[in-house]
């Protein structure tokens, strides 16, 4: 619907646009799905305040500043939402990533890589900790 979603900060639950985002530097994530299916409820807020985030993502330099910023948001959202005993932390820890992300509502993670650092067989360890459905994105591009 929009030209570049990946520049604005969107309130799903409002319906608009909150900030406009600088564009990302080049990245490349390997996700999939954990755990069982969540549905999305739509009177669903117990979320995080992500607000002070904002303001940091808007001053980041590189990809690794964004890959902690989408760290803490998803550290956040598992601390207040679960589950308990979120893999994803020791994954990005043991495949060298540069962080990790998730849906905050559903099952969707993925792990936060620079260009060609997804190492051989990243897949086979996501999958033995029980992601399914997984996904390699490359996007980004200043």
């Amino acid at each position: 619907m929009f030209a570049a979603p990946e520049r604005m900060l969107w309130a799903s639950r409002q319906g608009r646009a909150l900030a406009a985002l600088q564009a990302l530097p080049r990245y490349e994530i390997l996700g999939g799905f954990q755990g069982a299916p969540a549905r999305t409820e739509a009177a669903d807020s117990a979320f995080p305040d992500v607000g002070d985030l904002v303001a940091r993502w808007q001053r980041a330099q590189g990809l690794a500043d964004f890959a902690a910023i989408a760290t803490e948001s998803a550290a956040r959202c598992s601390a207040r939402r679960g589950p308990a005993g979120e893999v994803a932390p020791q994954l990005a820890a043991d495949l060298g990533a540069l962080g990790w992300l998730r849906a905050h509502t559903g099952a969707a993670r993925g792990l936060i890589f620079a260009p060609g650092q997804v190492p051989a067989g990243a897949g086979a360890v996501l999958r033995a900790a029980g992601w399914r459905g997984l996904v390699r994105i490359r996007g980004g591009g200043r």
